[in-house]
């Protein structure tokens, strides 16, 4: 990797922009930190170690440096009562290395699929389109054995049914015809 200028802070090369400007605000907290902390008071340094571990305000070495410096401060000026902390790091280096750099991981090349010959292509292709041909007729056939109206048959199925309200209000009207006739004769 070749050392670009503007990706050095602190004497730490950064691998991008974003972290090069995490790094930069972590040392200007760190500045301001230390320009308002009072060494001489072991509980307050143990303070700010404790909530900047807790709110996770340092995430690149620089931040992490300043936090290793504020162990080594409180474990040479303990805080009666107060257990020092040991600094989290929220990554896992080891593989990220593994995987970065890995010499078999260059060496291992995944094998080239087998290629099967044309003509098992094309029996499969064969089978497959029989398959869906015979699945499509038999849609076909349980489409027009129904007795649900469906997109092939409504019409007939709808002509049906009209035709047998008809036939029944046909029916109706004659009944009621001769009960009014046989009604009549009767007065």
């Amino acid at each position: 990797m070749q050392e670009r200028e503007e990706f050095i802070v602190d004497g730490f090369q950064f691998s991008s922009i974003k972290d090069v400007e995490t790094a930069k605000n972590e040392l200007d907290k760190i500045r301001l930190l230390e320009s308002r902390m009072d060494y001489d008071n072991p509980i307050q340094v143990c303070m700010i170690y404790d909530k900047a571990i807790q709110n996770r305000v340092f995430k690149t070495p620089i931040g992490y440096t300043y936090l290793h410096s504020l162990q080594k401060y409180l474990q040479e000026h303990p805080v009666e009562g107060k257990e020092i902390r040991s600094i989290p790091l929220f990554m896992n280096y080891t593989n990220a290395m593994r995987e970065a750099a890995s010499p078999a991981r260059q060496r291992i090349k995944p094998q080239a699929p087998k290629k099967e010959p044309a003509e098992v292509r094309l029996r499969k292709s064969i089978i497959v389109n029989a398959a869906l041909i015979i699945a499509v007729v038999v849609m076909f056939i349980i489409t027009l054995a129904s007795e649900n109206p469906n997109i092939l048959n409504y019409e007939n199925a709808i002509v049906n049914k009209y035709s047998a309200w008809e036939q029944q209000l046909t029916e109706r009207e004659k009944i009621v015809r001769e009960k009014e006739k046989a009604f009549e004769l009767s007065e």
